[in-house]
């Protein structure tokens, strides 16, 4: 590594994989010949964050620093270096998987004064203590948590980020990350334009009051993906009624997603163009409200739901629908087509579906179990 450092001083990126032999000693050898280095990668390599620290400081145009499994040994002799911060100031995109090192985070947060994404994947440690350290006047935008140590105290220290775009919170299995931290990040972060909370494998502590503060502060709101979330008609009333940007909706795995919350995302979200219903209690019935709502939508995507069956009465409905204003396709886990074509104003080249069609998902029962 160190001689085709070397050879291309004018390296802007470097990926590394599975290099077991290379050293902490030779990264700190070869980065030193990469001044203009802005993006590094490395996984599953032998080196630990006593490396990447002397990347940092070697790299001082570095701008993106990915990471995959990386370990921290416990080298008494090197502690002070990680007290002393880091030259990141260049640094905006921070993202880390498998990562096992306490000693660089906290400088490494604290010294990124530019950061403008930061992702974390399944990584260990306390993470409440290295989010508080984020400075007040922070620039970031993207912010995602996955099956991260975070409670309310690290969610609400998002806040201080006021120009926070997207946050996505998944599998954080902590029985302290609740609304709290959420209604914090609704009325701090007005910005706001996607928010994907997800929960498949833990139960959710956030529910209806952090989504009711979202639809009262987060009006540029723009995506909403909901997983494991136990949301009802009163929160996303409220989401509709304020968020009048809102083109994107997923709502899965919840137990109060019914008829009655189809109704009310038919009649207020009219600007919502993408809707994907999955593991709902939702019948034919509530399918039907799009029929006479959301003039925009031209997706519905509903995936194992037992409740929808292929009922003719339902195909007659919606058919009645003006073809130039509704143009819809809804699919399900076996789709047998997949478009429906029409000519429009006489012209049989025009290929816009004009109706939704609904594929049989197995079960005609429209009872929801």
């Amino acid at each position: 590594m160190f001689l085709i450092t070397s050879r291309f001083p004018n390296l802007t990126r470097l990926e590394l994989r599975q290099c077991l032999e290379i050293t902490d000693s030779g990264v700190s050898a070869f980065s030193k010949n990469c001044n203009k280095l802005k993006e590094f990668s490395c996984v599953d390599c032998a080196f630990s964050d006593l490396g990447i620290f002397e990347l940092l400081r070697n790299c001082s145009q570095l701008e993106v620093l990915s990471v995959t499994s990386l370990y921290s040994l416990r080298d008494v002799r090197d502690p002070a270096k990680f007290r002393t911060g880091l030259p990141a100031n260049t640094l905006k995109v921070i993202e880390l998987r498998y990562v096992y090192s306490e000693r660089l985070f906290e400088p490494l947060i604290s010294g990124s004064k530019n950061l403008k994404s930061l992702k974390l994947y399944y990584c260990g440690g306390k993470w409440d203590s290295w989010l508080k350290m984020i400075p007040d006047d922070s620039g970031l935008v993207e912010v995602h948590l996955e099956t991260v140590n975070v409670t309310d105290v690290g969610l609400s220290s998002l806040s201080k980020c006021r120009y926070l775009n997207s946050l996505r919170i998944v599998n954080i299995n902590n029985q302290l990350c609740t609304n709290v931290g959420l209604i914090s990040i609704a009325k701090n972060c007005k910005r706001l334009k996607k928010l994907y909370v997800g929960y498949w494998k833990y139960t959710s502590y956030i529910g209806e009051e952090g989504l009711i503060a979202v639809g009262e502060h987060s009006m540029n709101l723009e995506e909403l993906i909901l997983i494991g979330v136990n949301a009802t008609h009163v929160s996303l009333e409220v989401i509709a009624r304020n968020c009048q940007n809102l083109v994107r909706l997923e709502l899965s795995m919840s137990e109060t997603i019914t008829d009655v919350e189809m109704s009310c995302i038919a009649e207020k979200c009219v600007a919502l163009k993408s809707l994907c219903i999955e593991e709902c209690c939702v019948s034919n019935k509530g399918i039907e409200e799009f029929a006479l709502g959301c003039p925009n939508l031209a997706k519905i995507r509903d995936q194992t739901l037992n409740a929808i069956t292929n009922d003719s009465r339902v195909q007659e409905h919606v058919e009645e629908v003006p073809p130039a204003a509704y143009d819809v396709g809804v699919t399900g886990p076996e789709p047998v087509s997949t478009s429906c074509t029409s000519s429009r104003n006489g012209d049989p080249s025009s290929k816009i579906s004009n109706r939704v069609v609904f594929y049989p998902v197995g079960n005609d029962d429209p009872s929801c179990t």
